[in-house]
Parts: C-alpha cells; sequence; structure tokens
C-alpha cells in the first residue's frame, strides 16, 4: 500500500508538472482560412528534435509513472481479491461480475461524460479524471484495505483508461 501511495503522489507531481506546462503554452494566431502548419511556418518556431522536446518529455514521463502506477494497483487489487474469495469459482464470479459492471461503466463515461467533460473544462479536465480517481481511490485503500476500495482502484484505472483517458490522451498527439 505504501508503494502505491508513493507511486500515486508521484503522478500527480507529474501532472501537476503538465498542467503548469500545459497552461504557460499560448496557442499560435491563426489568421482566418490560414492553415495550422502556415500559422507555425510564419511564427518562426524553431522546431527542436524530438527528444529534446519538454512536451514529449513531460508527457512521456506522465504516461510512464501513470502505468507504473496502475500496474501496483492491477497486483493489488488482485492479491486483494485472491485473499478474499480464496475459492476459484467464487474469484471467477466476482471477476466476471467486476469486469462486466466496469465494461458498462467505461461505456457511459465513453458516450455520456467523456463529451461533457471535454467540452466543459477541455483537455487538462479530461486527462485530470483519471490520476485524480486514482489518487482518491488509493488514498481510500490505504485508509481501509478491502475489496471494495480494491475494487474502486481498479474500477478508476479499467473505467476511466478506455474511455475518457485515452479519448483526451489521443488529443495531445
Amino acid at each position: 500500500s505504501t508503494i502505491l501511495t508513493v507511486a500515486s503522489v508521484t503522478l500527480m507531481v507529474v501532472f501537476g508538472a503538465i498542467t503548469r506546462f500545459l497552461s504557460l503554452r499560448h496557442p499560435l494566431p491563426i489568421r482566418e482560412g490560414a492553415s495550422a502548419e502556415r500559422a507555425i511556418e510564419e511564427s518562426n518556431v524553431e522546431r527542436a528534435p524530438l527528444w529534446r522536446s519538454r512536451y514529449v518529455i513531460v508527457l512521456s514521463a506522465s504516461t510512464l509513472i501513470l502505468f507504473m502506477v496502475l500496474t501496483i494497483a492491477d497486483w493489488q487489487f488482485k492479491a486483494i481479491t485472491r485473499s478474499t474469495y480464496p475459492h476459484v469459482d467464487d474469484l471467477a464470479q466476482f471477476m466476471g461480475l467486476f469486469y462486466g459492471t466496469v465494461g458498462l461503466l467505461g461505456l457511459v463515461v465513453q458516450f455520456a461524460v467523456t463529451p461533457n467533460v471535454l467540452a466543459r473544462f477541455g483537455v487538462l479536465g479530461g486527462l485530470a479524471v483519471m490520476p485524480i480517481a486514482v489518487v482518491v481511490s488509493t488514498v481510500a485503500l490505504a485508509a481501509s484495505p478491502g475489496v471494495v476500495f480494491a475494487a474502486a482502484l481498479k474500477a478508476s484505472d479499467n473505467g476511466l483508461q478506455f474511455s475518457i483517458y485515452e479519448a483526451t490522451h489521443q488529443l495531445l498527439f
């Protein structure tokens, strides 16, 4: 639980750095009818190699840390559920019900929540949903270890990763 808490705090620090970095960027002014490529050419923006781009480095680091946290969370979820449901049939029944419910949750988030969050809060708001959910559920799991909060942590991973997080993350490229 301690390693998950440390990893979650690291995730939030990196997410804060991304938020700060993206908030400092100013969009290029684009004249009506001009393309974005043309605006970049006219602005005399120097194009740095990809590995020297702070944007790419911060984005890569945040993705790496996020998936490290989620891997630890997945291991913790499976360890807790195995100890809670020691019989294979009970574990299989729980996992089937859990992943079916999380799949439906992801579907609802994808079609009902994601468009509204992106319209109201933009890309940063969309990116913030999953890390915030992971950190909140990690704190709850650390405060009260058990299958309920382990499931909440895993649901914040699977239910949001393949819906709002992926949809928003794709907008960054």
